[in-house]
């Protein structure tokens, strides 16, 4: 048991098929093929290993059943495109 919590609960744990977190920004990147150094994929895997646990546990919250009815609070709509320019 780490300080953490039990193997696999701890803020760097992810499953299985996600990559471990220090990969997780290359292997996003590769996936949207867009072109990420070293330097850089270093400071994105540093944010996403910051911020993931959180938004995780925000939906781990926001999925309990006293929440259910709960709905987004700012809708985001979007106007028709001009296609006539």
């Amino acid at each position: 048991m780490s300080a953490t919590g039990p193997a696999g609960t701890g803020p760097d744990s992810l499953p299985p098929s996600v990559p471990s977190q220090a990969a997780l920004a290359p292997a996003l990147a590769a996936t949207a093929e867009l072109p990420l150094g070293t330097g850089r994929a270093a400071i994105a895997g540093a944010l996403l290993a910051a911020w993931l646990p959180a938004a995780n546990e925000l939906s781990r919250k926001m999925s309990a059943i006293e929440h259910i009815a709960l709905l987004p609070a700012t809708v985001f709509t979007h106007a028709a495109p001009d296609i006539e320019g």
